[in-house]
């Protein structure tokens, strides 16, 4: 089972330090069109189920920063954090909070 290697704030999934619609973007072009796999698969978990998944994923985040829906049940306030949650993904590179 992988390890968690670094911190990352969930959400920001193509790592480029903001949390937005690109970062919906960027997932379901890994998830359904073959583009790159997110750096930081943790980061991509937003719902925090142990698993990154293009429409889940993407509608908990776009649900959550433009329609008022919860917070990522970790690193929902844009910091750096650990997941405290043990699962199969890892935190390769998220340069951002080195």
């Amino acid at each position: 089972m992988p390890s968690q290697l670094e911190a990352e704030v969930r959400g920001d999934i193509n790592v480029d330090g903001t949390i937005g619609l690109a970062d919906a973007v960027y997932l379901l072009r890994w998830s359904y069109l073959g583009g790159s796999a997110p750096p930081c698969l943790d980061a991509a978990d937003v719902n925090d189920d142990g698993q990154a998944r293009g429409t889940s994923d993407a509608i908990f985040l776009l649900t959550w920063r433009y329609l008022g829906g919860s917070p990522p049940p970790s690193s929902g306030t844009n910091e750096c954090s650990l997941d405290p949650t043990h699962d199969r993904l890892d935190c390769l590179s998220y340069p951002h909070c080195s």
